[in-house]
């Protein structure tokens, strides 16, 4: 019986729309599938793969020295098994992963002697996602894109892959420093708070469409809460912190310092409780979250009933959840809501009325624009409270800081905007 004929490595669609192909014994990832660029380092790749001097259909395995993308490679695969929560790589792990896509497209790359890449290739990469087009990278994205070709030799050489000297040599880059470019770079956008009457009418929205969902924005706006943990509470987190107060002690998958050995906990006070009662009620035990989706949309569905409810919904058996709505609110699903309601909330003057299918490219760019000025991000409310902190008489710098969980006071200053009132103040004495 003659031997199966060995197949050309196929270019498949990986997690999160990555483009990968398996090679000897690992996948090398490609980008993002369907794009351009996926299949150009596709053809590359299987171009350096095949041997020259194959006979008939088999594929010769070529050897051949580590090179930066293999480096690459292997840190990848090293981030996404250390950066995980709840079983899933973090968004640690995605930027890495992305920044050294972007290192792979710049040419700096495969076919580069880990030896090789000094300085200057640093430096060469930084000026070609400067140069791109559209301008996609502000100076302080490049710089931290650049800081993770550092991270990788740095990696590498912990584990006897790259000589030290290459690491040692790269550290000493300075990063872009704001005016000092040859490059126009773009700066980074401050995150500012909610204003007050944007927050109100975005909440008046989703108390009629969601009310979980408006619940959720003023608790966090409240306490001064991450996303992630605002959607992460549960009954069984909440003690008794005095008269008024419950403390909640976040679970360590969505505790950012839970790497460092920090416990977070975050204290809840009269008017955050009086918002959360009612929800808590609603909990069928201490482990189920407090604000659900599924309970959520039974809730609904309850309310729109016309006639009573059969008798057999009332047994003891634990209902299903309705189809399509889970037991928890992720931080997307909470953004996305947030950001329905601020379309509906602030519609367009002219281009809401129409459909979509019916607006022309500019109309559904301006319409882009107009809501993209329009929305707010849950991760705000926690710079407006930051803010409202930092801002209140009486309360230093280091006391907000321990409300909002910061081990650095410093942190609280770059999430708070002053509103100048001692600056005012002293201009009128002595101005």
């Amino acid at each position: 019986m003659p031997r199966p004929r060995a197949k050309i490595p196929e270019l498949k669609r990986g997690p999160r729309d990555s483009a990968r192909v398996w090679i000897v014994d690992r996948y090398v990832y490609l980008g993002t599938y369907g794009t351009p660029e996926a299949e150009e380092r596709y053809r590359a790749v299987l171009a350096d793969y095949l041997a020259t001097g194959a006979a008939g259909s088999k594929i010769a395995r070529r050897t051949h020295t580590l090179d930066v993308a293999d480096l690459a490679d292997r840190y990848i695969a090293h981030v996404e098994a250390t950066y995980t929560k709840r079983g899933a790589p973090t968004s640690h792990a995605a930027r890495e992963r992305r920044a050294l896509e972007l290192l792979y497209r710049s040419g700096n790359a495969r076919g580069v002697a880990p030896a090789d890449f000094g300085p200057r290739r640093l430096r060469a990469f930084r000026d070609w996602l400067a140069a791109d087009p559209a301008g996609r990278w502000s100076r302080t994205t490049i710089n931290a894109y650049a800081a993770t070709v550092v991270r990788l030799f740095s990696w590498a050489v912990s584990e006897e892959l790259t000589p030290e000297p290459v690491a040692a040599a790269l550290e000493r880059v300075e990063p872009i420093k704001r005016g000092r470019s040859a490059a126009e770079l773009r700066e980074p956008r401050d995150v500012a708070g909610v204003p007050d009457d944007t927050f109100d009418a975005t909440i008046a929205v989703l108390e009629r469409t969601a009310p979980a969902v408006a619940a959720m924005a003023r608790v966090q706006r409240l306490a001064g809460m991450r996303p992630g943990e605002v959607a992460a509470m549960r009954p069984a987190d909440l003690d008794d912190a005095g008269a008024d107060v419950r403390a909640y002690r976040v679970p360590d998958d969505v505790n950012k310092a839970a790497h460092a050995g920090r416990r977070r906990v975050v204290f809840l006070g009269p008017r955050a409780l009086e918002i959360l009662r009612p929800y808590l009620d609603a909990c069928p035990h201490p482990d189920a979250f407090v604000f659900s989706p599924a309970r959520a949309l039974a809730d609904a569905k309850r309310a729109a009933r016309s006639t009573p409810a059969k008798s057999h919904r009332d047994r003891a058996k634990r209902p299903k959840p309705p189809r399509g709505a889970g037991d928890r609110y992720t931080v997307n699903s909470y953004r996305q809501a947030v950001r329905r309601a601020c379309a509906r909330a602030f519609p367009h003057p002219t281009l809401d009325a129409k459909p979509e299918t019916a607006l022309t490219p500019a109309e559904r760019d301006e319409l882009d624009r107009w809501r993209r000025d329009h929305r707010w991000s849950p991760n705000q409310l926690r710079h407006a409270a930051a803010s409202a902190l930092y801002n209140a008489e009486g309360l230093t710098l280091e006391q907000a800081a321990a409300l909002l969980g910061h081990a650095d006071a410093r942190t609280s200053r770059t999430y708070a905007k002053s509103d100048h009132s001692v600056e005012l103040e002293l201009a009128r004495r002595y101005g």
